[in-house]
C-alpha cells in the first residue's frame, strides 16, 4: 500500500525515494543541468540554510576542513564559484558523450570506468553547496548508464 507524502516523517528519505523513482523513469534521457538541479531539490527541499537547486554562487571558497575552531586544517579548496557554470556544462557534455549511445561511448567496463571518472570530476568540482551529497548524486548518475 503506497504512502502519501504526509505520512512520511523523514522528508530527506521521501526526497531520496522520489529521486530513485525519477532516475528509474528517466535513465535513458540525457543528463541536463536542470535534471541535476531537480535532483538536488528533491534531496534538500526541506533545508532552509542553503540555496537548493542551483550552482553555488558565494564569493568565499568552499573548503573541506577538519579540526577545532581556531585550529582548522584545510584539506581541499574547490574552484571559484564563478567557474562553476562553464565547468558543469563541460561535465554534462562529457557525461552524455561517454554514456551509452554517445559519440565517445566508453565501452566495457564502461560502468566502472565512467563512474570512477565521474567521481573524480564531481569531487574536484564540488559544484553545489552540499558537497556531502556527492555520493548519492554520483550513484544516481552511475545507475543511469
Amino acid at each position: 500500500m503506497p504512502y502519501s507524502p504526509d505520512q512520511i516523517k523523514d522528508k530527506s528519505a521521501a526526497g531520496l525515494g522520489e529521486l530513485m523513482i525519477d532516475v528509474r523513469n528517466t535513465f535513458k534521457e540525457p543528463l541536463t543541468e536542470e535534471k541535476l538541479f531537480t535532483w538536488h531539490r528533491m534531496l534538500l527541499r526541506e533545508n532552509k540554510r542553503i540555496e537548493v537547486g542551483q550552482w553555488r554562487t558565494h564569493v568565499e571558497p568552499m573548503q573541506v576542513i577538519s579540526g577545532a575552531i581556531g585550529k582548522e586544517k584545510v584539506h581541499y579548496e574547490a574552484r571559484s564559484s564563478s567557474k562553476v557554470p562553464v565547468e558543469m556544462e563541460q561535465f554534462i557534455h562529457w557525461f552524455n558523450e561517454t554514456g551509452p549511445g554517445g559519440k565517445g561511448e566508453i565501452k566495457k567496463p564502461r560502468y566502472v570506468r565512467q563512474s570512477l571518472i565521474c567521481t573524480l570530476k564531481r569531487s574536484i568540482l564540488l559544484k553545489m553547496e552540499t558537497g556531502e551529497l556527492a555520493g548519492p548524486l554520483l550513484k544516481k548518475l552511475y545507475h543511469r548508464q
